[in-house]
Formats: C-alpha cells, sequence, structure tokens
C-alpha cells in the first residue's frame, strides 16, 4: 500500500521529466535508424583525378552523390598534378562535374564536362592531345567514368524543339513582340512536356530520375507543386520513392512553395528611396508582395491589374514591389513614368527572393495582419489575378 508523503508516487514534475527524457531517447533511435538508413543505402567511392603537368590551371571539380551538389576542395599551395576525391555515394551514379576557368573554357573546354561512374575506384586523366592540329588541346582517358548514361538519347528527343526556342530566343524583337514572346513560351512548354513523358516511360532509368530532380524548379513554373507531388507518387516505383534518393526529390518538390497559412519569412533592407524597412512594421494592414523586373515582360503586362486592386483597397493594404533589376537609373524612370506608389526594394542578390522561394516572375503574396501567408499567385495558378481580386473583396 502506497503511502502519502513518501516517494512511492511521482509527482508531476517527475512525470514530466520522465516523458520528456523518453521523448529524448525516441527521438534519438529515430535519428540513428534513418541515419543507419541512409548509410545501408551508400556505397564508398574513390575517384582519382590526374591533370596535365604543363598547366597550372585546374578546372573547379564538383559531384553530386545524392546529398547534395558539393565542390572538391583542392589542397592550398600545392604544385601536385594527382588528387583524390573519396565520398559516399546513395544513388546510383556519382556524378562529376567539372567547370572550368576562363583559361580552360578557352583552351579544353566547350561547356562544362559531366561524367559518370558507378564503380568504387575510377581514374580520370586529361592529357595532352599529340594531335597538335586538332582543335582539342586536351583529351580524357577515362577508367570507370562514363559521360553519357541517357543525354543523348533525351537531347535528340527535344533537339527540334530547342533549335526553334534558341532561334527565337536569339531574336532581338522577341521583347517587342507579344506573337514571338508566346511562340517562345509555348515551346517551353512543349519541350516541358516532352521531357514528362519521357521522365514517365523511363522512371526506373537513374538518368530520368536526376533529370527530373533537376528539372523541379523549371517545370514549376508551369506546373503547380501539388501536380509535381501527383508526378512523382503516379510515376516513380514505392521502392524508389521510399529511397535515400528518393526522398530528397519528395522534399524537394514539398519546399517549392511557401504553404498557405504559414509565417512569412521577414523582409528587411534598405528601399529604393534609403529607407530601413521591415516586414514585421506593417502588421497593421495587409501587406501585398509582388515580385518583378522591368525586363519582364508578363511582370510589366500585369502592373496596371495591381495598381487598380491597390487602389481599391489602399485603406486596408501596403503595397510592397521587390525588384530584381541591377539598372537602379531605369528602374527609378520606371517607377515615376507609371506613378508605381509602393514601397521598392532591389533584391538583384536574391537574399529575399530565395526566403521566399521565388523561382520565377511575376509572383505575388498576399499577407495578413497576423503576418501569415494567405495567397501566393503560383499555389493559386493565378494569371490574371482574379483570385487575387476576390481575395482581397473578402477582407
Amino acid at each position: 500500500m502506497f503511502q502519502q508523503g513518501k516517494n512511492y508516487c511521482p509527482t508531476n514534475q517527475s512525470l514530466f521529466d520522465v516523458t520528456i527524457t523518453m521523448r529524448l531517447i525516441n527521438l534519438c533511435f529515430i535519428t540513428l535508424f534513418c541515419t543507419l538508413s541512409a548509410l545501408a543505402q551508400s556505397k564508398k567511392m574513390l575517384v582519382k583525378f590526374v591533370f596535365p603537368s604543363e598547366n597550372t590551371h585546374k578546372p573547379r571539380i564538383f559531384y553530386e552523390n545524392g546529398v547534395g551538389n558539393q565542390e572538391f576542395i583542392y589542397p592550398r599551395n600545392t604544385t601536385e598534378t594527382q588528387f583524390t576525391l573519396e565520398t559516399d555515394c546513395f544513388q546510383p551514379y556519382l556524378r562529376i562535374s567539372l567547370l572550368s576557368t576562363d583559361i580552360f573554357r578557352e583552351e579544353m573546354f566547350e561547356n562544362d564536362e559531366n561524367f559518370y561512374t558507378a564503380e568504387k575506384v575510377s581514374v580520370m586523366e586529361i592529357i595532352t592531345n599529340p594531335d597538335s592540329s586538332s582543335n582539342e588541346k586536351y583529351l580524357f582517358k577515362l577508367t570507370g567514368l562514363v559521360k553519357d548514361i541517357g543525354s543523348s538519347a533525351y537531347k535528340s528527343a527535344i533537339k527540334e524543339e530547342v533549335v526553334r526556342l534558341l532561334a527565337l530566343r536569339n531574336n532581338p524583337a522577341i521583347f517587342q513582340n507579344d506573337s514571338l514572346l508566346k511562340e517562345a513560351n509555348a515551346l517551353g512548354r512543349q519541350i516541358d512536356e516532352k521531357t514528362l513523358q519521357l521522365i514517365q516511360a523511363n522512371s526506373n532509368d537513374f538518368f530520368y530520375q536526376q533529370l527530373f530532380y533537376s528539372k523541379i524548379a523549371t517545370l514549376h513554373y508551369y506546373k503547380s507543386k501539388s501536380y509535381l507531388l501527383s508526378f512523382f507518387t503516379s510515376n516513380f516505383s514505392k521502392s524508389f520513392r521510399t529511397s535515400f534518393y528518393g526522398e530528397k526529390i519528395h522534399d524537394a518538390i514539398l519546399d517549392l512553395e511557401l504553404d498557405y497559412n504559414s509565417i512569412a519569412p521577414d523582409i528587411r533592407k534598405v528601399s529604393l528611396d534609403k529607407k530601413q524597412i521591415d516586414l514585421k512594421d506593417y502588421r497593421q494592414t495587409y501587406v501585398l508582395i509582388n515580385f518583378w523586373a522591368t525586363w519582364c515582360r508578363p511582370c510589366v503586362q500585369e502592373i496596371p491589374t495591381l495598381k487598380q486592386l491597390v487602389d481599391a483597397h489602399k485603406d486596408k493594404v501596403t503595397f510592397m514591389m521587390v525588384s530584381y533589376d541591377e539598372d537602379y537609373q531605369t528602374l527609378k524612370k520606371f517607377i515615376k513614368n507609371n506613378n508605381l506608389n509602393a514601397i521598392h526594394i532591389i533584391d538583384n542578390d536574391n537574399s529575399i527572393g530565395d526566403m521566399w522561394k521565388v523561382t520565377a516572375i511575376p509572383k505575388t503574396f498576399l499577407v495578413n495582419k497576423e503576418g501569415r501567408i494567405i495567397y501566393n499567385s503560383n499555389i493559386d495558378e493565378d494569371a490574371n489575378l482574379a483570385k487575387l481580386k476576390k481575395v482581397l473583396e473578402k477582407m
């Protein structure tokens, strides 16, 4: 029989302490399990690089191992020509990318060079071309590495559309001609649709799994977050989706947008008129935030509609325009000529855009008085701002 006043029964505080301790232990086990699961899917890989002794300019080396794109760091103040990269790889192939310096680009590389390996040990040797008449000064001697695991077939499949799109983009008249711009946008969508069809047909192929991951942000310009999530779930096997790399793709899709009712990231910056701006200082009103640039034709086209909406609700809404312009004089002239009465902020380093997950412009958010996002033009797929108008009318 338990007696009062004795330590037979735990107090509320001791119960709390025990609960917290057990939760911490459980969290440690979960973390350990996730770490061991990831390691179980990984493999140790070693790549040896051998560069020509006569050339002191070395390319930057990046590697994608399923965790992220990382840069290989050369030893400081070294004259060595041989280097070794060792890493754990969490995907079928380790991708190696060489990014040349200007000297290397002129002498050696036309573009970035990508290589793949599934071997535990591989060697990349760059040698001087014995044929002095060749345009290629250097050659690759590869052991255990390959240059093509599907890129040639993919490029061939979209070649016709890409050639037409490049011709349009190189036309100086494109930004003054709506029909050319629409044709270019339509071609871009055709390429994306064909890319999705190819990914769908080859979803068990690592190249297309990697292609989908690399294209998520680009595809998101035309496809909603929910569409991409559904596409991923419907077209990739469960074993791949639950793999380390598959979960990384899933997380990348989830991270595309700031969700409804989420707390808006802060904006702290000096405005174009030299005033210190802090988004939190505007909690007494709703804040309409538009990411744009004077060189972005769709941005310019929607400005009259934005102005009308703001003017109709100016007693409740603060208008903030975040520009990616680098030419301040052009921006100031545009603002004056178009009578843009707003808080103007420059974000040419994309520090604000990164926090707000802006990958394409124009993009518009509405933040309520509690600092929460209640409208996102991408999620709402609101090209003509009709949904924004309805949200503003309900305030």
